[in-house]
């Protein structure tokens, strides 16, 4: 959940920003710890104005991640679990979007609750990397591959499916 808040921030600054409606694309993010020790995630990711997203993870664990406006469903087929939540913390996009900056081409700047963010894009307005360093003091990289912004994205993907197998976990 440590990059749950960072989610939501992403999605919001995504779309105002940089006029994306719609984004859809497979990604490695790694996180790097203090020790030096980096653990890399890939799967694929799905964004829809105004507040849907999927983060579907692949590698090394498979979990998907729905945000569908003030819900978050964590889905961990092997844990054999599920977690349901609502946003509880109020997020203030209108501070975070008025403090981005764009650095320069292909870079922008966010803050948002002391933590910055390095967004960067390829010369097309893709979106290609995020880079932060979290309140743990871990480095992240996100590395968007095969990004396509503004394109047909079908309602049905954001609809989850809970196995009646599954442990469903309220916070």
């Amino acid at each position: 959940m440590k990059y749950f808040l960072f989610i939501i921030l992403f999605a919001n600054f995504l779309f105002a920003s940089l006029n994306i409606f719609t984004f859809k694309s497979d990604f490695s993010q790694k996180v790097k710890d203090e020790s030096g020790k980096i653990i890399e995630y890939k799967g694929k990711l799905y964004f829809k104005k105004p507040m849907k997203v999927l983060w579907i993870y692949k590698q090394p664990l498979k979990k998907e991640i729905y945000i569908l406006r003030n819900e978050v469903v964590i889905i961990e087929p092997e844990l054999e679990q599920v977690t349901i939540s609502r946003l509880r913390e109020a997020i203030n996009i209108i501070e975070i979007l008025q403090n981005a900056k764009k650095i320069d081409k292909n870079r922008y700047q966010a803050s948002y609750n002391e933590q910055k963010f390095e967004i960067f894009t390829d010369e097309s307005g893709n979106l290609k990397k995020i880079e932060f360093e979290d309140k743990l003091g871990n480095s992240v990289e996100i590395v968007f591959l095969n990004p396509k912004k503004n394109i047909d994205i079908d309602e049905k993907i954001f609809e989850y499916r809970i196995d009646p197998t599954f442990d469903v976990i309220y916070q």
